[in-house]
């Protein structure tokens, strides 16, 4: 059974592909229904961890940051007026799960 993440993967393969679901998903060896599942459930944001990567859109943020003597955290504020503070060696796909859960409320 393919993982969220593998699915992800053949959804925006598929999309890439130019193929109909049916012949991408012939040529894959899997359902084009269970395809077609899963790039509805990524675009409308059905429990996804994240939003499809055609969803994701750039927003505009402040990084407030002292010098690398310095211990205070980095500082992200966000538009909507989140801000998440952060210690050297944070785990940046971690942030971007955040940012994006963050940024979709």
């Amino acid at each position: 059974m393919a993982s969220r993440a593998e699915w992800s993967r053949r959804v925006g393969a598929w999309r890439g592909s130019g193929q109909s679901a049916r012949e991408f998903a012939q040529q894959e060896g899997y359902s084009a229904r269970t395809l077609q599942w899963w790039a509805s459930t990524f675009r409308r944001g059905d429990g996804s961890r994240g939003p499809s990567p055609r969803d994701v859109r750039l927003v505009p943020i402040v990084v407030d940051r002292e010098p690398e003597t310095g211990s205070r955290p980095l500082v992200v504020e966000l538009r909507g007026g989140h801000r998440v503070e952060l210690e050297r060696g944070f785990d940046a796909e971690l942030l971007g799960q955040l940012l994006s859960v963050l940024e979709a409320r």
